[in-house]
């Protein structure tokens, strides 16, 4: 429930009119705060960009993966 909430709360943040911020830039900010690992490692640093990617399919897929308008 709190991950499709803050999900909604993005999407909406994405589509106000003065906002340049796009589910691409969004998800850069997000992916480390909501994906952060027990033990902070090497690998980690290198997945991050799969992380960022996985969140923005999320975002621009919402209705699709959550089955709930925003």
């Amino acid at each position: 429930n709190v991950l499709v909430y803050l999900l909604k709360f993005l999407l909406r943040l994405c589509h106000v009119k003065d906002n340049l911020m796009t589910t691409a830039s969004l998800s850069i900010i997000w992916a480390p705060t909501l994906l952060f690992p027990r033990k902070e490692t090497i690998e980690h640093t290198f997945l991050m960009p799969r992380g960022h990617k996985m969140l923005q399919v999320l975002l621009d897929n919402f209705t699709f993966f959550f089955k709930v308008l925003y």
